[in-house]
């Protein structure tokens, strides 16, 4: 009886000393991402800035225009080159199964102008956050 009580006490402790380390860790909040319509979504990859070793990146050119007015979404390759190649792939997918000027939905922080910095440039680019298909 006393030996299960004690490792109820332990689970209990092993539980909270893990919600207590997972907020030591700063997370990226998605809570200011704001979900756009892209229509005629096409995918291009720039190799931008300048210097000898210029950044790539997979950008999401709403040919169509998007709801929100900017024309680009990106995604900095080296962030994570896996996810980077997969992006390609899941619009050429949604385009080729609902057509060229189907739209697709994704999400970015429209406040977040960091991209600038690796050439999405402020006036008519955002940060790529989450691309959805459906």
């Amino acid at each position: 009886m006393k030996a299960s009580r004690l490792n109820k006490s332990s689970w209990m402790l092993a539980a909270i000393f893990a919600c207590l380390a997972s907020l030591a860790f700063p997370q990226k909040s998605l809570a200011a991402d704001t979900a756009v319509t892209c229509y005629a979504p096409v995918v291009a990859v720039w190799a931008t800035g300048g210097g000898p070793t210029p950044a790539a990146n997979v950008f999401i050119d709403c040919t169509g225009g998007s709801s929100v007015g900017f024309e680009f979404f990106a995604y900095r390759i080296g962030a994570n080159p896996t996810v980077a190649t997969m992006i390609p792939t899941l619009v050429g997918s949604w385009v080729q199964q609902h057509g060229p000027s189907a739209p697709i939905t994704l999400y970015s922080d429209l406040s977040n102008t960091s991209g600038n910095n690796w050439g999405c440039g402020s006036s008519n680019c955002r940060i790529l956050d989450i691309l959805r298909g459906y």
